[in-house]
């Protein structure tokens, strides 16, 4: 689980980190989306190699790598005197972060009992928030002139555990399959429903906006009104807060509520509170707060956990690596260009546009999980 949290934190550090390093380098909209999206370079990469190396040299090795780079990259940022540099180790945290997306999940379900596998795959979510909690905190904490580098230095600890810890750890069942499955086995006529149906939901887990909240949520409420960096950065923490205990609440629905409803509930959740957020942007900073608490919680356990669990569930052993690993390649895309284009559409449409638009995802989303996305709940692995 310490790398669920490094997911967590890395990805969301920077929210808070960017208020400081942007007047630091005097960084205009596209520099900041440059630095914000960084990481994503590295996390396409990740989580399209993951499979392939998470089948020749198994689970386990694959994590003490993935520990490797989150700790190689971390020090980049710490020490690093340039935003060229700043970016140079963002990329090298995304390839970790690209890679365990892929590799953490699909651990988790092999080693988890059928009837019990959701639970421990929104555990295993439930972690991510966790760290992206402790990003906010550390944000909050550091949030003094130079303070990003301290952000930053407070994942190298769990980082080394990571890597320790699985030294000790079994392996799942990796090397059954090595080298029996290719890549053309994926796109297989039978097959291409459960790909289409993965890459789908996981596409519009990012079009729908939420990780232009997580990796600018200080930024959001600067706009929308609050006045400090620190109070900024505290309205970001709530979020995390959020997150965090609504995933929470998954872990005890998932199994006996199923996976279709909680994401059918999840979104619909979604879309009302980004039309009231649409409003609010522009009325009072406490009840854009709020609507973007409602947004965050209905993600926590709907789009936020199962995604990646129907990834992990639909697809048959032989062919389970490389499915997740083209579904979270999928995603990662959607995630590079939803924060990557984020200022620039606050530019050009305003923060109730933009909004508006992950809106409309939101309801197209809710459509194709009514129509196509099926139950998995107890499905035995093959």
């Amino acid at each position: 689980m310490l790398g669920a949290f490094q997911y967590g934190y890395t990805i969301a550090v920077m929210a808070g980190a960017l208020l400081l390093i942007s007047p630091r380098y005097q960084l205009d909209p596209s520099s900041q989306g440059l630095l914000v999206s960084a990481i994503l370079f590295g996390a396409l990469a990740g989580a399209s190699l993951a499979g392939m190396v998470a089948d020749f040299f198994g689970r386990k090795k694959a994590q003490i790598t993935i520990a490797a780079f989150f700790f190689v990259g971390t020090l980049v940022v710490v020490f690093s005197h340039s935003y060229g540099s700043i970016i140079l180790g963002r990329i090298l945290q995304g390839l970790a972060t690209g890679a365990i997306s892929v590799v953490g999940p699909m651990y988790v379900a092999e080693i988890a009992p059928a009837s019990m596998r959701g639970r421990y795959v929104s555990f295993y979510q439930l972690t991510v928030t966790f760290g992206i909690l402790c990003a906010y905190l550390a944000s909050y904490l550091f949030s003094g002139d130079g303070g990003f580098r301290w952000m930053f230095a407070l994942g190298i600890l769990p980082a080394i555990l990571h890597g320790a810890g699985f030294l000790a750890l079994p392996d799942s069942r990796a090397l059954e399959t090595k080298e029996k499955s290719s890549w053309k086995i994926l796109f297989k006529k039978e097959y291409r429903p459960l790909l289409t149906t993965a890459v789908l939901i996981n596409f519009f887990q990012q079009l729908t906006g939420i990780n232009a909240i997580i990796y600018f949520a200080p930024s959001i409420f600067e706009m929308c009104g609050f006045t400090s960096v620190s109070g900024a950065i505290f309205s970001a923490v709530l979020i995390g807060l959020i997150n965090f205990l609504s995933t929470s609440v998954s872990i005890f629905l998932i199994d006996s509520k199923g996976r279709k409803p909680l994401l059918l509930a999840g979104t619909l959740g979604m879309f009302l509170s980004l039309i009231a957020l649409c409003f609010a942007c522009s009325i009072s900073p406490w009840i854009a707060t709020a609507s973007l608490m409602i947004y965050v919680a209905c993600f926590a356990f709907g789009l936020g956990p199962i995604p990646q669990l129907l990834a992990s569930e639909i697809f048959p052993h032989s062919i389970r690596s490389k499915g997740m690993s083209v579904a979270l390649f999928a995603s990662w895309i959607c995630n590079f260009l939803v924060v990557f284009t984020f200022m620039d559409l606050v530019t050009y449409l305003t923060l109730a546009g933009a909004f508006l638009m992950y809106a409309v995802f939101a309801l197209v989303a809710f459509y194709f999980i009514w129509k196509k996305i099926p139950e998995t709940k107890g499905m035995i692995l093959k």
